[in-house]
């Protein structure tokens, strides 16, 4: 397992906040086409999913406005800030931008056979849109550490104009320190045919160990107290529960490929992280897709091919 998708209305509130990620409650029933770059076709239509790879965790919906709680915001498609002084841990970044399409095209993206699409997914109620995902290249200019974070899906459509990608990357304890220069760039895929897209806006927001807001809080009071009486009822709790509430992303921080873990099979010669699945599957070797290249060298290569382990080994 290099991937857990599951709906975003069945993902536990408690895990939602400790993401940052509030106020999602009017997109979860929203109805998604995506489409995948190994299978090149169309997967079944559905509601808005959450995705999570190498320590991100991902979403989209159709929608034109970035969420009021991503404080940094940028006309188009890059943003720099500066990380400020904080007693606080940093431990993750939200980052989101509004994609819109500059030219849409009257079929699917053309690596996809629309004959099978048109066979999985009925477009009488759903215009054909797909934005082609873009890449989410985040960097510390100030240490010299660049991930570029290529999506499981390749693909989305929505029933509107524009999508909002929204993803919250988990950190480690060096990624970042305070006074680094935090670059964010949403980049397109070069060379790959398909509707064009473009960036009308990005933002990110910096979350800390201590992040909580008052309706938050009055949230967690209210299911502590509904905790107590079920474990009046019952005369004990579960320890799994407890472990989970201690900290709601221990069971993603057990994995082994993410930021923060062991990332070696998907660092560059160059020193670039390049995290795409397909590294997983071994197709390619030590070759790194051409379409990187804008980003990384063109001589650059994987240091290593990929040993997968889903889980660390506990110590």
């Amino acid at each position: 397992m290099c991937i857990k998708i599951q709906p975003l209305e069945d993902v536990k509130e408690r895990v939602l906040r400790n993401l940052g990620w509030t106020d999602l409650e009017s997109i979860k029933k929203q109805q998604v086409h995506t489409s995948h770059i190994m299978l090149r076709e169309a997967l079944p239509c559905d509601h808005v999913q959450m995705y999570y790879e190498f320590g991100i965790f991902s979403t989209f919906y159709a929608g034109e406005v970035i969420p009021n709680w991503i404080t940094h915001t940028s006309q188009g498609s890059s943003i720099s800030i500066i990380i400020p002084s904080s007693r606080n841990k940093l431990r993750g970044l939200n980052i989101c931008s509004v994609e819109t399409l500059k030219r849409i095209q009257s079929k699917p993206y053309q690596r996809i056979p629309y004959q099978k699409i048109v066979k999985v997914i009925d477009y009488s109620q759903v215009p054909v849109k797909f934005f082609e995902m873009p890449m989410i290249i985040v960097s510390n200019i100030t240490k010299n550490h660049t991930w570029i974070y290529n999506h499981y899906i390749s693909q989305v459509s929505v029933a509107e104009e524009c999508v909002i990608l929204l993803s919250h990357w988990m950190l480690g304890k060096n990624e970042m320190e305070d006074g680094d220069q935090l670059t964010v760039t949403i980049a397109k895929k070069t060379g790959v045919s398909g509707n064009y897209i473009e960036t009308r806006e990005c933002g990110v927001s910096l979350l800390y160990d201590d992040t909580k807001n008052m309706e938050e809080e009055e949230e967690e009071e209210e299911e502590e107290e509904e905790e107590e009486e079920e474990e009046d009822s019952l005369g004990h709790y579960d320890d799994e529960n407890i472990e989970e509430e201690e900290d709601p992303l221990r069971y993603y921080k057990s994995w082994n490929h993410i930021i923060g873990g062991d990332l070696s099979a998907f660092q560059s010669t160059t020193g670039e992280y390049v995290l795409h699945r397909v590294q997983f599957l071994d197709t390619l070797g030590k070759e790194i897709p051409e379409y990187y290249h804008p980003f990384i060298a063109h001589n650059a290569a994987y240091k290593e091919n990929v040993s997968f382990r889903a889980l660390s080994i506990k110590k």
